[in-house]
């Protein structure tokens, strides 16, 4: 990705090379410093499944949620820039990209995902506009941590970001984004893209990117509320994706494919057929009613 940072903020995903979701605690309270140590050992690619049952106070659960994870390392960098995280109880994610051409882009990106995760958890606020509110925060705070970085480290340290704030009864959402990492959603068999890259688009994809985390004290993330419905599927990713596989592309491999395993192996084959060579990273969040859908087989 080529940069040229004007102004910033974005939000980041915590994957050492791929390993985000069964592993995801113990990844998200590693300490940055032990990143740069796991490279030689993390893996080229990486992905998994795991199933959110809604929590209720009364009853059986009635909503269902499937997140299938994905990261791959390519060949255009020596380790994985990538980050990308879920948090413990299903309901925020996150997908950063940390930029190249600044220093440690991958410390960026962990450091990202894993504050952000940090600062939106927590009791849910009552009314919706708290859950804004909170996320909004959750990226500042992201930022800062960067900035605190960047001091310490006497060094350049930005990320891009994309991060979802499921509320815990699923019929709502909140989509934060900063950069050139984007956020769909899957709905009556059509694709829309949610998110406008903060880029200036050249030819053969990609872009200068305008907007990221670390770049300075202040951030203004681009921030939506959302209405869920059940079926509904959530596709948050990096550039390395998109640079390379189309909207239609994506859309065709959802609708086949739903949130499962084979969903991230096809979108990160079809970025490898087509030529790309930036890390990919994927995040598919799919809400089902219980008796409608399932995990996968």
């Amino acid at each position: 990705m080529e940069v040229g940072l004007v102004v910033g903020i974005v939000l980041c995903g915590v994957a050492l090379g791929g390993h985000v979701v069964r592993r995801r605690e113990r990844m998200l309270r590693r300490p940055v410093e032990q990143v740069r140590d796991a490279r030689a050992t993390a893996a080229t690619f990486h992905c998994d499944l795991a199933v959110f049952d809604q929590p209720t106070c009364d009853g059986p659960p009635t909503c269902r949620v499937l997140v299938s994870t994905g990261t791959d390392a390519g060949p255009a960098h020596p380790f994985n820039e990538d980050a990308m995280g879920v948090s413990d109880d299903g309901v925020a994610f996150a997908v950063a990209d940390g930029l190249g051409g600044h220093a440690e882009p991958d410390v960026a990106s962990q450091s990202s995902v894993r504050v952000f995760l940090e600062a939106v958890s927590g009791d849910e606020p009552v009314a919706l506009s708290g859950v804004l509110d909170r996320v909004t925060s959750a990226v500042q705070a992201a930022n800062a941590a960067l900035r605190v970085l960047r001091a310490q480290r006497a060094s350049s340290l930005c990320a891009t970001l994309v991060a979802l704030k499921l509320t815990r009864d699923r019929r709502a959402a909140v989509l934060a984004h900063v950069g050139d990492s984007r956020g769909y959603r899957f709905r009556d068999e059509r694709l829309e893209r949610l998110t406008s890259d903060h880029s200036l688009a050249k030819s053969g994809g990609g872009g200068r990117v305008l907007t990221a985390l670390g770049v300075s004290d202040d951030v203004s993330p681009d921030v939506a509320v959302l209405a869920v419905r059940p079926r509904d599927v959530f596709l948050l990713c990096s550039d390395g994706l998109t640079s390379a596989v189309s909207d239609a592309d994506i859309e065709q491999t959802i609708r086949c494919h739903r949130a499962s395993d084979a969903t991230i192996r096809e979108l990160v084959s079809a970025t490898r057929r087509a030529g790309g060579t930036d890390d990919v990273s994927i995040v598919v969040i799919a809400v089902e009613e219980l008796g409608t859908g399932g995990a996968p087989s």
